[in-house]
């Protein structure tokens, strides 16, 4: 968008002296600066003046970036696209980094900080949202998983049961964005957190209950096994779901508690599940 506007402005100005091309850049620059894609005026302007009053030999350049969002491309994105390559191997486009600083922005994320985050934060922080939004993309997802030597399906699963904190359900784009932000005030470590539950998250992720003691369906499905399953089949199908799932299996891994309580409670139910099936055994 601008540089069809640059083209057609300076074709203009070529045919019409009149035209103060200058001015024309001047209002454009200032309209795409602040509006920000779907970023509301007000939204936009609360941050941008904030930096704009900030005490800091690095204001001007923190402005610069504001600046460079409006033809979607600048240093900065170039820097934090260096910064996502160098730290995990991933080319990510221009587009989803300028996205990822907007969202930042929408979000209200930097002026709500104890203080306002300086250059290199900022380059820091937007790389973390663009990794997580970047990851949803099925290219960078392969991309990424084939780096780390890992599924892409846990890489996709662990992302939305992190968002989602501590839950598997499906989120919409406005959710996922959500979620993130405010998994982001966090700390910096969520990313070491990711990792984490790409390594357990067949282990956290919810198992539907028994619905009753004589929930025969419903044990077939904790346990993985068909109506005609026999004996020697379900006690062999217990001890892989034993090897896997259970708890001690996270011993050597820095769970939270609550998630470790997820745990628990699963692998009670593949017991039950295992009982029932046993008993119940033609």
């Amino acid at each position: 968008m601008g540089r069809g506007f640059q083209y057609f402005f300076l074709n203009l100005k070529r045919e019409n002296a009149k035209v103060d091309f200058d001015d024309l850049v001047k209002q454009k620059e200032q309209l795409l600066m602040l509006t920000l894609d779907k970023t509301t005026l007000n939204e936009s302007c609360k941050t941008f003046t904030a930096y704009h009053q900030l005490d800091s030999p690095e204001r001007d350049k923190i402005l610069q970036i504001f600046k460079g969002l409006q033809w979607g491309e600048g240093p900065f994105q170039r820097e934090v696209i260096e910064l996502i390559n160098k730290e995990f191997g991933i080319n990510y486009d221009l587009l989803i980094i300028t996205n990822s600083f907007k969202l930042l922005i929408k979000h209200d994320f930097l002026i709500t900080q104890d203080k306002l985050p300086e250059y290199q934060e900022l380059v820091k922080l937007t790389s973390l949202v663009a990794l997580y939004k970047g990851l949803m993309i099925k290219e960078y997802q392969n991309s990424f998983a084939k780096k780390k030597k890992i599924k892409a399906k846990y890489l996709k699963e662990a992302l939305v049961f992190q968002i989602n904190q501590g839950e598997k359900k499906k989120l919409t784009s406005k959710e996922f964005d959500q979620g993130l932000m405010a998994l982001i005030k966090k700390g910096p470590d969520i990313f070491k957190e990711l990792l984490l539950y790409i390594k357990v998250i067949d282990k956290l992720a919810i198992i539907n209950p028994l619905k009753s003691k004589n929930d025969l369906s419903g044990a077939l499905r904790i346990m993985g096994l068909k109506e005609n399953s026999s004996k020697k089949e379900i006690k062999r199908r217990y001890r892989d779901l034993a090897l896997a799932q259970h708890p001690d299996t996270l011993s050597d891994v820095d769970v939270p508690p609550d998630l470790l309580k997820q745990a628990n409670e699963n692998f009670n139910q593949i017991n039950l599940s295992y009982k029932l099936l046993l008993k119940n055994i033609t």
